[in-house]
């Protein structure tokens, strides 16, 4: 099997950081906000028991993120040939790399790889007005 599976800065590359950004696009495209997962085993990254950070990119005037995967032989049913606007990420956040991409993970998605996390926490999202002001209600 042949592959290349590559995210790229592209000039219009950007990182979803508002709600209205993951919802306001069909399901399929599965936009998220920041947020903590606890990955407790990547059986493809080896990456065990660790917290990491979660983030949608995208561009969605230039592909930035390609999975070209050309089966060969008894796999040649394993050919996957896509140029992606997103990718949801998961970043390191000691290091601040990508350590693994969730979705769409071509190894996770059609091979014997296996990932487990869960999701410990809700994640609030606080970006206060130019000024620096609480707006008015608060948090109610």
């Amino acid at each position: 099997m042949d592959y290349d599976i590559s995210l790229r800065r592209t000039s219009n590359f950007n990182v979803c950081l508002l709600q209205t950004e993951g919802t306001s696009l069909p399901l399929e495209y599965q936009q998220v906000i920041p947020d903590a997962v606890h990955v407790l085993n990547s059986s493809f990254s080896g990456i065990k028991d660790k917290y990491v950070l979660t983030l949608s990119v995208f561009d969605w005037s230039t592909p930035c993120y390609w999975i070209h995967v050309r089966g060969t032989g008894s796999s040649s049913d394993m050919t996957c040939w896509r140029n992606l606007n997103m990718a949801n990420l998961y970043i390191d956040p000691d290091t601040g790399k990508v350590i693994d991409i969730e979705w769409y993970n071509y190894f996770y998605e059609n091979l014997n790889y296996k990932l487990t996390f869960t999701r410990p926490y809700t994640m609030k999202y606080y970006y206060p007005y130019w000024n620096g002001e609480e707006p008015a209600g608060g948090d109610d």
